[in-house]
């Protein structure tokens, strides 16, 4: 069904990811672009976080076919709320996915939109970094 590109992009994830345990995995397969190609999810869960439940690795064919990986990364941010206190998202975790040039950068705006959020949004649901992507890291939420 794939070519050797894809092949050897499984490979790859299954040499830095295969012994990492996990509940759920996701193959996202795009049959019609002018190339097939894959990308792969993988859900991590964080039972003992009392603010994040679980996070997802989002592995592009792309990044995937040399090693090492660099994987974007989806957070479960449904205890980003208006008015809550986000130091622990602040402190625990962005500094695990973004330098502190790039935390800095993004952080004002964040705080802008997750005030913006009164009285039209409850929570966020999870705040990605796209750092796998080709093209250098973004910065995104969902609500």
């Amino acid at each position: 069904m794939f070519g050797q590109k894809t092949s050897s992009a499984l490979a790859n994830i299954s040499a830095q990811y295969g012994d990492l345990e996990t509940r759920e995995t996701v193959q996202e397969i795009s049959l019609t672009s002018g190339e097939k190609s894959c990308d792969y999810s993988i859900r991590i869960d964080c039972g003992s976080n009392q603010y994040v439940k679980e996070y997802w690795l989002e592995l592009d064919e792309d990044s995937c076919r040399s090693l090492p990986i660099t994987p974007c990364w989806f957070v479960d941010a449904s205890a980003v709320r208006p008015g809550a206190d986000l130091a622990w998202l602040r402190e625990q975790v962005m500094p695990n996915l973004l330098s502190p040039e790039e935390f800095q950068s993004i952080w004002p705006t964040f705080e802008r939109c997750v005030g913006a959020m009164t009285g039209r949004v409850k929570k966020l649901y999870q705040i990605g970094v796209m750092e796998g992507r080709i093209g250098g890291c973004a910065c995104s939420w969902m609500t």
